[in-house]
């Protein structure tokens, strides 16, 4: 299927050692297609619209990054990396009360406690909220055994790994 090859090709660039820093306009470019293809509401809908977040928020256009986390909430609200995502890049672009929340929520699912704990201490801080925000730096300091955040977590399932992102491509590629 059309939308679930894109995906992963979008999805591969963004794994690539070289591949997603190097040119994660190649990754979105793919991305957008994919979303633009499959079914609203999809599988193959949801996973482009979150890694479009990602993507678009690591490539520094954190206005896009925003509305696609909001767009892929409204599809799966209790999905904790993407809660986790769209509060790190909402304290990336200033938005300190949209972080708050959304690192909050990340927080009851246990999922990024280390990485929530110290952007919630951030967020607090720029906030003003000194009390609160050495609260979360110091949970932040003390959860050396927590459990550490895997930012594709939502995107990656065991059907799009590398490897086998690797091998469909490989598979796509004219014999010589």
């Amino acid at each position: 299927e059309l939308p679930t090859t894109l995906l992963k090709i979008g999805l591969m660039y963004m794994a690539a050692p070289e591949g997603f820093h190097g040119d994660p306009g190649a990754a979105i470019e793919h991305l957008e297609l994919a979303r633009a293809l499959a079914s609203s509401g999809s599988e193959e809908y949801f996973r482009s619209v979150a890694a479009l977040g990602f993507a678009s928020g690591m490539d520094g256009d954190l206005e896009s990054a925003a509305q696609y986390f909001e767009e892929a909430l409204t599809l799966r609200p209790n999905e904790p990396a993407l809660q986790f995502l769209s509060g790190y890049f909402a304290l990336e672009s200033g938005k300190f009360d949209l972080a708050i929340t959304r690192l909050r929520e990340s927080l009851e699912s246990g999922v990024c406690t280390k990485e929530a704990y110290g952007a919630l201490g951030e967020a607090y801080g720029a906030l003003g909220e000194e009390k609160t925000a050495e609260k979360f730096r110091a949970l932040f300091e003390s959860t050396s055994g927590a459990k550490p955040c895997e930012a594709s977590y939502f995107i990656w399932k065991s059907e799009t790994r590398l490897g086998e992102i690797q091998a469909m491509l490989k598979s796509l590629r004219p014999a010589p």
